[in-house]
């Protein structure tokens, strides 16, 4: 058996990190708490900012765009109070996915708005521009 310890992969160029494109990986994530007063990422990649749209709604948008709009995206919340794991949705009937990103609602399982969560987690799967 082989093993293979490297710190840094860099791209045949010899100038540039190697990037995940057309890897079974995600291609963006992160951790926020999105209750806050300007939400911001603990813990990302791929993710520039988060757009604060009101109560249980708010944007995540990507650093590098994926390919195309036909990406997988997941996401789950936490926060107090009865509804103690709002789903994240995604209205594709009001909101436009883009490339970019795309707007999250947290949810109660009839699909009402609850409380921002205090805990959110995105993740996108598919590949890269």
């Amino acid at each position: 058996m082989s093993e293979l310890k490297v710190d840094t992969l860099t791209a045949s160029d010899g100038t540039s990190p190697v990037t995940l494109t057309k890897q079974s990986a995600a291609k963006a994530w992160a951790n926020a708490d999105a209750n806050a007063a300007t939400i911001t990422s603990r813990d990302s990649l791929n993710v520039s900012s988060w757009t604060d749209y009101g109560t249980a709604s708010f944007g995540v948008n990507l650093t590098n765009s994926m390919a195309n709009t036909n990406y997988a995206f997941y996401g789950i919340g936490e926060a107090g109070g009865p509804q103690n794991c709002p789903i994240m949705a995604y209205n594709k009937d009001a909101d436009v996915k883009t490339t970019s990103g795309n707007r999250w609602y947290a949810t109660s399982t009839s699909y009402t708005l609850v409380a921002n969560p205090t805990q959110a987690s995105v993740m996108y799967l598919g590949d890269l521009a």
